[in-house]
């Protein structure tokens, strides 16, 4: 499977126009509030109407554009992150079929399921409306900043003081989250390895009459899984409402102190409209920031699950000069083979020379290694010590 940097820089031209078409929206947002100053001052404060219809054109040819490229940047980042997200899902299951019988025994199937549809999902939202907003917002801040700061320089420390405690807040939000994702992914998996086994061996289950016991284990799992998801909750709800309150006191605030300069002759109307609007407008990427951090940490901990699978590397490997068999005869043959699992001893020096044509009872308690005998046939799994031959010819040289 491949890095995480060759899925994304194939589409840099794509991303490239996305990111202009962003930063063109938000200059056209950053114009609307210097219109309304302008109309204010010139038209209700002046009484000068000479350039109001083109003022008001102006305002309507604004939001057209903010709409035109918002539409650009939204579809395309939504394009580029479905495209990696398939992608990856494709290189992941890929990679998946070339691990060894071994890790399959080691790894739930649940798990497996959850890494490949749920994780990369998350892992795609990060290179699209997740992406996208953090850019956004990053670059929205600084246009607002900026713009209030060209208004009033002193009314500006407030909204960028207000700024920078969001931003604080924000950070250490996502730390906490990290965690609480990390557990409700690993959980996520347990619960749906428990679905799919007895969703798969339903007949199993009724067959020894285990409904009860496996209800039981289900709720269990989804009880953890409630548990952790409500933990999530009360961290959302302990900052959330601090963004919320933020946004509603801090155009008004601004509006007050504001008109305390406006009395003085230090600021005139339209300017305070403008600000007013640009403080209003600042605080939308303050409610974002707790979300976004959710989703960022969300997609950190899928990708550290994903990567450690494709980390993994599959123990039996063909060999390039491999043997190709036209035809079979059929002459099997063990030669003191050993077997070891997850440090388990299964078979120790079995020795077994079968020609063609003739037929092998092996028989044993559950546990003994009948199977063990044909997953080695298969090379599911290579022996410890010994070889098998077909023909003479060592399976791991086919």
């Amino acid at each position: 499977m491949k890095k995480l940097k060759h899925y994304v820089l194939p589409f840099w031209k794509s991303y490239l126009f996305a990111i202009v078409s962003l930063i063109l929206a938000i200059l056209l947002e950053m114009l609307t509030p210097q219109i309304t100053r302008i109309i204010i001052n010139e038209s209700f404060v002046g009484g000068d109407f000479s350039r109001f219809g083109y003022l008001l054109a102006a305002l309507v040819i604004l939001g057209i554009g903010r709409s035109v490229f918002g539409y650009c940047k939204e579809f395309t980042f939504d394009r580029n992150s479905q495209t990696i997200g398939t992608e990856m899902r494709k290189d992941l299951f890929a990679h998946l079929k070339t691990l060894s019988m071994d890790y399959f025994d080691n790894t739930n199937t649940g798990e497996l399921m959850a890494r490949v549809k749920d994780d990369v999902d998350k892992v795609k939202d990060a290179f699209g409306m997740t992406g996208m907003l953090i850019i956004q917002i990053t670059l929205y801040i600084v246009s607002v900043i900026y713009c209030m700061f060209s208004i009033s320089p002193l009314l500006g420390l407030l909204p960028l003081a207000v700024m920078i405690f969001g931003g604080a807040l924000s950070f250490v939000l996502e730390k906490k989250f990290d965690k609480v994702y990390s557990d409700i992914s690993e959980e996520n998996a347990r619960l749906t390895t428990v679905a799919e086994e007895n969703l798969a061996g339903v007949r199993t289950v009724k067959a020894f009459a285990r409904e009860k016991f496996e209800i039981s284990k289900f709720a269990k799992h989804n009880r953890q899984y409630y548990k952790l998801n409500m933990e999530q909750t009360r961290l959302m709800v302990r900052f959330y409402p601090i963004y919320q309150f933020i946004g509603a006191v801090l155009p008004v605030v601004c509006a007050i102190l504001g008109g305390l300069l406006v009395i003085r002759n230090q600021m005139d109307l339209g300017s305070l409209v403008a600000f007013v609007e640009y403080s209003r407008d600042c605080t939308w990427p303050l409610d974002m920031f707790a979300e976004l951090a959710n989703e960022l940490s969300s997609s950190f901990a899928s990708y550290k699950k994903i990567k450690a699978i494709a980390d993994e590397k599959p123990k039996l490997l063909q060999k390039e000069d491999a043997v190709h068999l036209d035809r079979l005869r059929g002459d099997l043959t063990f030669e003191n083979v050993s077997l070891t699992l997850d440090g388990n001893q299964i078979l120790t020096g079995i020795d077994i020379d079968l020609p063609r044509g003739k037929t092998l009872g092996v028989m044993g308690a559950t546990g003994s290694g009948k199977s063990s005998l044909i997953n080695l046939l298969q090379r599911f799994y290579d022996p410890r010590e010994g070889r098998i031959t077909i023909d003479c010819v060592d399976i791991r040289n086919m």
